[in-house]
């Protein structure tokens, strides 16, 4: 907890969000982020239809818990029922984006306008 003379910390500060990453059979990467203070976004995490003969259903441990474990070492799926191979919570607000050379770049806390 902090001390504050004047408004306090911006609204900036105060925000978290939920960074996913999956690969599809077709090798296209996605990317989803979502503000959870945001009262109209919201995150699947786990596909109970995409679970198959899987005997174990993915125990989400909670809000904070990261998670990068998504493929083994063979590059094949842990668990397919699990939306997001990697996902990872932060206060950072971060815009993920390939440049013109096709590079993976990351701006934090600087706004990048996706077009």
């Amino acid at each position: 907890m902090g001390n504050y003379i004047g408004a306090g910390p911006s609204s900036a500060e105060q925000k978290s969000y939920f960074y996913g990453l999956r690969r599809d059979d077709a090798g296209n990467l996605y990317f989803a982020k979502v503000d959870l203070t945001s009262n109209t976004d919201s995150v699947t995490l786990v596909d109970p239809t995409l679970r198959g003969s899987q005997k174990t259903q993915y125990e989400f441990p909670g809000i904070g818990s990261d998670f990068f474990a998504g493929r083994n070492a063979d590059h094949t799926l842990v668990d397919p029922s699990l939306k997001y191979e990697q996902y990872k919570w932060a206060s950072e607000n971060m815009y993920y984006f390939l440049n013109a050379q096709g590079q993976l770049v990351l701006r934090i806390n600087n706004t990048y306008s996706y077009s």
